[in-house]
């Protein structure tokens, strides 16, 4: 074992061209597996060789005679890790302004960071990957993952996790340059656990034991209260017993009325509860009916009078009024349309749109709706303009009369239209004449 491993006792010569390292100084080394003889060299008992900086938990104890090869794999893995980051795992300047009980401490005790991580923290990245010709990012990328595991590995506190040999430290190196899976791993959950509880023992024992009294203090109360309850338990279940015994006779003859009441009461109840079963469906039918005229009327209120091309909220309101799924609603859009004559004449001005967006390819929606129209295009409609609505759209499905057609001209003369279409009332009649007899009549009706 060398025993004092540092960058100062590591030398790189040429040999043949190549760059090989040689280790000097050994002052502080010890012999393995042979006696000692005349020409060894003796270290001192309870004295503590070595440089702290580089120095292993081990070698850091007062008596350091058990130690071995691993001892220096620790401080090659200082070396490393300086290597990559530019400082040691303990600083220089940590090491220089602490005592020494508390430099011992700090190696035997204090896990240093991982070198990604000391280097993501540092203020002297940019110039310690200048002297490395690469990116600051790219460095720290390449460090993290196996390389900080490499490292982490060769300092660990117990030497029975690190390499055992350098040879092994030497070969997982030589796998991370070859993109190979390497030998070193981060600590598992119950490692970690294990040394906490060893880091902190006598807190963990105090607290076993407190532990273990409230335990034992809750087990002796919840015995006694156990013991109480049934106790008290005995004594309720005896006055029952003499309760029951003494009100048998009672029971027997209160039997019947009792079973009239009950009876009554539940028939009450019944009835109570019916009613208010009533009151909450006629609650539930109002708010529903409530809310599914609030969507009509914000289906319909977008759509205009203006006779030319639609706007985004008038092709919005078609795409919603199709979007419906409910083909009682979509009915009930154009029922509420066809009962207001401006609201007529205006969905019936897009009566192509209205007519698709209602029942697109429904057949009973289709017969509802021709049954609707054939009602409100009937001449004796006493409100004109939502006759004169229906018939136009009654023309789209080609189900209008003649009869209606010629209501719709005779209504064009009186002056009770809707102030907002009257000025395109012709203009309407011309478009219902174009759709039900065809282009030729319309430079006749609107010449008229």
């Amino acid at each position: 074992m060398h025993r004092d491993l540092k960058p100062s006792n590591i030398l790189i010569c040429l040999y043949d061209g190549k760059p090989v390292p040689k280790v000097i100084d050994f002052g502080l080394a010890k012999a393995l597996h042979q006696s000692l003889t005349d020409h060894s060299i003796y270290t001192a008992h309870g004295m503590m060789v070595g440089t702290p900086l580089y120095m292993s938990p081990e070698q850091a104890e007062h008596n350091n005679l058990d130690i071995d090869t691993r001892t220096d794999i620790y401080s090659l893995g200082v070396i490393l890790y300086e290597l990559l980051v530019g400082s040691t795992p303990l600083e220089r300047a940590t090491i220089k302004e602490a005592a020494w009980n508390e430099v011992l401490r700090l190696i035997k005790e204090v896990d240093p960071p991982r070198p990604s991580t000391r280097l993501s923290g540092s203020t002297a990245l940019p110039n310690i990957a200048a002297q490395r010709s690469i990116e600051p990012n790219q460095l720290r990328k390449s460090l993290s993952g196996d390389l900080d595991w490499i490292v982490m590995k060769a300092l660990e506190k117990e030497r029975s996790r690190r390499y055992e040999t350098a040879v092994g430290l030497s070969r997982d190196i030589e796998r991370f340059l070859n993109d190979e899976a390497v030998e070193a791993c981060p600590p598992s959950r119950s490692y970690r656990l294990k040394r906490l509880i060893r880091k902190h023992r006598g807190q963990f024992i105090a607290a076993g034991i407190v532990l273990l009294t409230l335990l034992a203090g809750i087990a002796a109360t919840s015995w006694q209260a156990w013991r109480a309850t049934r106790a008290e338990s005995a004594a309720l279940d005896s006055e029952r017993k003499a309760i029951a015994s003494r009100d048998q006779a009672n029971r027997d003859r209160d039997a019947k009325a009792q079973a009239l009441e009950s009876e009554a009461a539940q028939r009450a109840l019944a009835e109570e509860q019916r009613a208010l079963a009533q009151k909450q469906q006629a609650l539930a039918e109002q708010q529903r009916n409530t809310a599914e005229q609030n969507l009509i009327y914000g289906i319909l209120r977008p759509i205009g009078f203006d006779t030319g091309n639609l706007d985004d909220a008038e092709l919005q309101s078609f795409i919603d009024w199709a979007a419906l799924s409910d083909p009682r609603l979509k009915l009930g859009v154009l029922e509420t349309a066809l009962s207001d004559s401006a609201t007529a004449l205006r969905v019936a001005r897009l009566s192509d749109r209205a007519l698709q967006a209602c029942i697109g390819v429904n057949p009973v929606l289709h017969r509802d709706v021709v049954e609707l129209l054939s009602k409100l295009q009937n001449p004796a409609n006493s409100d004109h303009q939502i006759q004169l609505a229906a018939t136009r759209l009654a023309v789209i499905l080609d189900i209008a009369s003649a009869v209606a057609v010629a209501k719709s001209v005779s209504n064009c003369e009186i002056n009770n239209w809707d102030t907002r279409f009257s000025g395109a009332r012709f203009e309407y009649l011309g478009d219902l004449f174009e759709s039900y007899f065809g282009g030729g009549v319309v430079s006749l009706v609107r010449s008229k």
